[in-house]
């Protein structure tokens, strides 16, 4: 009996703590929100697919649903290391790990896997394409037989690989297979079988959008039919039946088209073949023929853009006798074809070469890229498209918009309408031209009116500019004229300060040396020596009154061009000097202008008075006021804060002053009258001036 309840109680305890066992069915009914919940479990598994280009990875599926939903299977870190050496297809394992959402697939991050046995897995069933693409197999183990487009050797997820483009009767699809035992040429056009897992494939926002199929070895790729020797023994596919090619039900295999080169897109590697009076596409490898070449060409037919099309063709010139291609003259009127739409396999106008006439709307052109025009054609706009070579050579006048022929491959873009009956609709046109001479100006009254106003105004464009540059030119004369004068004024300016500043006055102290020469011999002079002092002081005091009237003609730009308010602002703004004497002007009531040589002596007199009431009266402060009747006459008081003086006691020429005997000469000359005191509390220099009736 304590044998039982030992047993029984150690069966509990590990009861309590067994993993929960479940299914990859199970985890594949489940969210995100339940993956997440699910934490660590225990599976019994099926090796479907050993990943080669990951470590420690594989794809499961139940024991005995080979062909079931399978799950990722992944491990960071290899839990037994040298495990998965020996790990193949087939074996059972028993896996610890946790559920994890692999880019929206459902995963298995596990922690120990442990061999139990192998059972070989039966061939893979064959799915269709469209399943497979949908996301119907992720992770399944699928068949799929086609014929192969194209194949070659590149890198797939940083392994080499053996990559196929099979075309199958539900559309094409892409295929990887590990393995270095085929020729990418041996295998054009050859029918073959391929068993392998299916691959998802995610955008960068983890959104499904398609699926791949992912062979292990060589084994995983069978040809059930050999390609033919010659590319070129293909059957021939008419141009129109081409482009009405649809997959189902119709020959996956190479066939040939054959016609007239009408045009080359060599960005695209692609160029169009037209029989008569159908054409289509061919998406040729290596170089591309030229417009105007007769050729074969033998390649996959598929569908591109809702239209049948060549892809992955080979082309040579031929010398057969062919039907030449046909311009058919196309029109957008209100009941024409591409106005009322049509059955889709009907379509024979697509890529067909055809002529238009219609007027231009929009015409520019870009550089590195094709140029481009719009034209509109009975009331719908068509988008004419010139070859890079042609782009920037546009025939002359295209802007101004004229009636234009248009000659081209035709491109519209269908729409399906219905998918049940297959009718289409037409939402745009595009006319591809080969040559730039494919446009030609059809010129009527429109156009020449645009072309004369356009020709007005380039003429009115460079009357204008020719104008500006003119004014331009002269006010740059003027300006230039402008500094040149001011320059030499101001020259003139400093000259005639420094004639009165040293010459004028050493004439005047030379003339009162001689005058004092003179007083002092008084009649002890011999004749001819009291002449000589007369006439020295007489050529004394002409020089003197010559140099002043070279000081006033230097100083003449001034007097001409300013009036005597102007001018006397002035003299009172050079005369302050900031901290020690405030010189103020209060003006008004003098006139406009006044004669030259009383211009000049106002404003030496002003000029003294300021000078003689800073230099000898110590003024703080000078305020020079004007008062006038309107009629020219005027009274000009110089007043100052200064010591008290009397004119008629200070010293005069005899003692070497000159000042208050020039300001009386001066205001005698121009009449005016001069009169020094006191007013308002200031000592006062008072000017008066009654013009001559």
């Amino acid at each position: 009996m304590k044998r039982v309840l030992t047993v029984l109680f150690a069966t509990i305890a590990v009861s309590a703590f067994a993993l929960p066992r479940v299914k990859v069915a199970d985890i594949l009914a489940m969210d995100a929100d339940e993956i997440a919940a699910c934490g660590k479990c225990e599976l019994e598994v099926q090796v479907a697919f050993v990943i080669p280009w990951v470590n420690n990875a594989f794809v499961a599926t139940d024991v005995g649903d080979a062909d079931g939903h399978a799950l990722y299977f992944a491990a960071f870190t290899d839990p037994q290391p040298g495990m998965f050496d020996s790990v193949e297809a087939g074996d059972i394992m028993k896996v610890i790990g946790t559920p994890d959402p692999m880019l929206l697939e459902p995963g298995i991050e596990f922690d120990s896997a442990k061999f139990i046995s192998h059972a070989d897995l039966p061939p893979p069933r064959t799915r269709s394409v469209l399943g497979i693409k949908a996301g119907h197999f992720n992770n399944c183990r699928v068949r799929v037989r086609g014929v192969c487009v194209s194949a070659a050797y590149g890198n797939a997820t940083g392994k080499p690989a053996f990559l196929l483009w099979l075309s199958t009767s539900d559309g094409e699809i892409r295929v990887r297979v590990r393995t270095n035992d085929f020729s990418p040429e041996a295998l054009r056009d050859a029918e073959v079988e391929v068993d392998g897992v299916v691959v998802p494939i995610f955008n960068p926002r983890h959104e499904f959008i398609g699926a791949e199929i992912e062979g292990l070895n060589a084994q995983s790729l069978t040809v059930a039919k050999a390609p033919p020797d010659d590319p070129f023994s293909v059957p021939e596919c008419d141009t129109s039946a081409l482009l009405a090619w649809s997959p189902r039900g119709r020959r996956l295999h190479a066939c040939r088209v054959m016609g007239e080169v009408t045009c080359v897109y060599a960005e695209d590697g692609m160029f169009t073949v037209q029989r008569g009076k159908a054409s289509a596409r061919v998406f040729a490898e290596g170089a591309l023929p030229e417009a105007g070449d007769m050729v074969e060409a033998a390649g996959f037919p598929v569908s591109r853009g809702e239209c049948g099309a060549l892809v992955g063709a080979k082309w040579r010139h031929t010398d057969a006798v062919l039907e030449p291609a046909k311009i058919h003259r196309l029109s957008l009127a209100t009941g024409s074809a591409f106005d009322i739409g049509g059955f889709r396999f009907d379509n024979d106008l697509q890529f067909r070469l055809v002529e238009m006439t219609g007027r231009v709307v929009d015409a520019h052109s870009m550089r590195d890229l094709h140029g481009k025009l719009v034209i509109d054609v009975d009331g719908q706009n068509v988008e004419v498209i010139l070859p890079p070579a042609g782009g920037g050579k546009l025939p002359s006048g295209i802007k101004d918009l004229p009636l234009v022929r248009v000659r081209g491959v035709l491109d519209a873009h269908v729409s399906l309408g219905n998918d049940t009956d297959r009718m289409f609709s037409f939402e745009g046109y595009r006319l591809h031209t080969r040559r730039a001479d494919d446009i030609a100006l059809l010129p009527d009254w429109q156009w020449g009116v645009r072309r004369a106003l356009g020709f007005a105004w380039i003429a009115f464009l460079s009357v204008l500019v020719a104008f500006f540059v003119f004014v331009a030119v002269v006010a740059f004369r003027r300006h230039h004229a402008r500094v040149g004068a001011e320059a030499i004024a101001a020259d003139r300016r400093r000259i005639a300060a420094e004639l009165h500043d040293t010459i004028s006055q050493h004439i005047s102290g030379a003339k009162l040396w001689v005058y004092s020469a003179k007083m002092a011999a008084g009649d002890k002079l011999a004749p001819g020596a009291a002449d000589a002092l007369v006439m020295a002081e007489n050529v004394l005091e002409a020089t003197r009154r010559e140099i002043r009237d070279a000081i006033m003609d230097l100083q003449s730009d001034d007097f001409v061009s300013q009036s005597p308010e102007s001018l006397l602002r002035r003299i009172c703004r050079d005369a302050s000097a900031p901290g020690k004497t405030r010189v103020r002007s209060f003006l008004r009531g003098l006139p406009a202008d006044l004669p030259i040589m009383v211009k000049r002596d106002l404003l030496a007199i002003v000029s003294e008075a300021i000078g003689n009431a800073v230099k000898h009266g110590g003024a703080a402060n000078v305020i020079v006021v004007s008062e006038g009747d309107g009629a020219g006459a005027f009274t000009i008081d110089v007043l100052n804060d200064g010591e008290p003086f009397s004119a008629d006691a200070a010293p005069g020429p005899e003692k070497g002053h000159f000042g208050i005997s020039n300001m009386r000469e001066r205001a005698a000359r121009s009449g005016m009258m001069l009169t020094f005191g006191q007013k308002r509390g200031y000592v006062a220099v008072t000017l008066q001036f009654r013009p001559k009736s």
